[in-house]
């Protein structure tokens, strides 16, 4: 079974090793449905999990009996606890989970490391410090809720140890991904990121991740030192099956960690689809150390999300149009369903795209989330509130 924000890549990686596969998410996308039995749910919040998990006791004749997660569940610490005691939890455990999800911990980490982090602070924003800050929730995934610290910072809340403040890194985006297994850590590959890009939809000045484009190659030393930081992450936190490692680099070409997703990095869909490894969720499962394979072929995947301001029904045809390309080297994946109601800032859908070319292929996926966007604004706009 597999549990989280979305899990639409990883139930299709899952299918491919074969064994029965659930799923329980957000959105119950199109493509979703199509490979295997699965339940929407409203939020990740245990009463909804519950709910959820009995839908799939009544459709299904067996529980599957290990659980998978991906995006949102990390900072789930009861929810974890949950679904411990009632199934098996692969990769890491829920207490090496909520020590690397601790900014405070992350950030002693690199300093007994000697890993450039940027400086973090319950301040807002520290007046003894010139630069730019960001204010990030503890809690949070996807880049969502990070912003520039400001005078309309909620004071409340980092009062409540809600938030915090980070120090920003002027920089190019970049997620690594890394498979912990009886053999030690690997870095199955590097993938650039799309970061609050309005092209895609996402909000002036957010943070929202947009998208990755990838397998990146690396010049010698910064590969060596990216992986040694996931070694390192491995080592401190106890890791298991795949993790992401979101890095920055900055105009000195010096590497700063960011943070630790302890679970399937959204990036991680490229080295499955450019052949890189053998399957992803084949990667989790497997002992012992992985073969990697080389591709001169850069693949992408970026998130449209709805800019307009009011909510919208997803039409039949909308919907019927983008499932029909979604296999086309110009693709598609989390395809919503026709009537799903998408909210302002919520994902519309995916994009996929090949290139021998690491920046024609973000102007074309650019270039088709224009075109997303400009579509979407035909679509019935939601007035009902009893449907919102």
């Amino acid at each position: 079974m597999i549990v989280g924000a979305s899990t639409r890549f990883l139930a299709q990686s899952a299918k491919r090793v074969g064994g029965a596969i659930c799923a329980i998410d957000l959105f119950g996308d199109r493509d979703l449905v199509d490979n295997c039995c699965c339940v929407k749910v409203a939020t990740l919040e245990l009463a909804e999990l519950q709910r959820g998990i009995g839908e799939l006791k009544e459709q299904l004749d067996e529980l599957p009996k290990r659980v998978a997660i991906t995006g949102g569940m990390e900072n789930r610490p009861d929810e974890l606890q949950w679904l411990a005691e009632h199934f098996r939890l692969e990769g890491s455990s829920i207490e090496n989970i909520a020590r690397l999800m601790s900014p405070s911990s992350l950030e002693r980490f690199a300093q007994t490391r000697r890993i450039r982090f940027p400086k973090i602070s319950s301040q807002i924003p520290p007046t003894e410090e010139t630069g730019l800050w960001l204010s990030k929730p503890v809690k949070s995934a996807g880049g969502s809720r990070i912003r520039f610290c400001n005078k309309d910072c909620d004071y409340d809340k980092f009062e409540a140890q809600q938030t915090y403040c980070q120090k920003f890194v002027h920089g190019q985006s970049y997620g690594s991904t890394f498979v912990v297994n009886d053999d030690g850590c690997q870095m199955i590959g590097t993938a650039s990121q799309i970061i609050g890009d309005e092209k895609f939809g996402a909000a002036t000045d957010s943070f929202t991740y947009c998208g990755s484009i990838g397998p990146m190659k690396l010049a010698a030393n910064m590969e060596t030192q990216v992986a040694a930081i996931g070694d390192a992450v491995a080592r401190e936190f106890g890791l298991r099956g795949v993790f992401g490692v979101d890095w920055v680099l900055d105009s000195d070409s010096q590497v700063w960690l960011i943070e630790i997703n302890p679970r399937v990095p959204a990036s991680a869909e490229l080295y499955e689809r450019s052949g890189v490894i053998d399957g992803l969720f084949k990667a989790m499962l497997q002992r012992t150390k992985l073969e990697f394979f080389d591709t001169a072929i850069f693949h992408g995947k970026a998130i449209v999300y709805s800019n307009f301001e009011k909510a919208i029904r997803v039409s039949k045809s909308f919907s019927d149009e983008i499932w029909a390309a979604r296999n086309e080297p110009a693709g598609f994946a989390d395809i919503p369903m026709p009537g799903t109601i998408v909210q302002p800032g919520a994902p519309i859908c995916s994009l996929l795209g090949i290139s021998p070319d690491h920046d024609s292929l973000q102007r074309q996926l650019e270039s088709r989330a224009g075109d997303i966007l400009r579509r979407i604004k035909k679509l019935e706009p939601v007035t009902d509130s009893s449907m919102l």
